[in-house]
């Protein structure tokens, strides 16, 4: 059981570093289109927390 669950959390790790590393690439080939997508998100979840 315990083996089961430490390879659970090291497939989980390398899935999340990958993904950030992909996240962090995709940032700076694209840096205003980003930018923009942070502000548009960032308008709605205020919209929907102001109420």
């Amino acid at each position: 059981m315990t083996a089961r669950i430490e390879r659970g959390l090291r497939e989980g790790r390398s899935w999340a570093e990958s993904r950030t590393q992909r996240a962090g690439e995709t940032i700076r080939a694209h840096p205003v289109r980003s930018s923009l997508g942070a502000v548009g998100v960032g308008v709605v979840l205020g919209m929907l927390l102001r109420r």
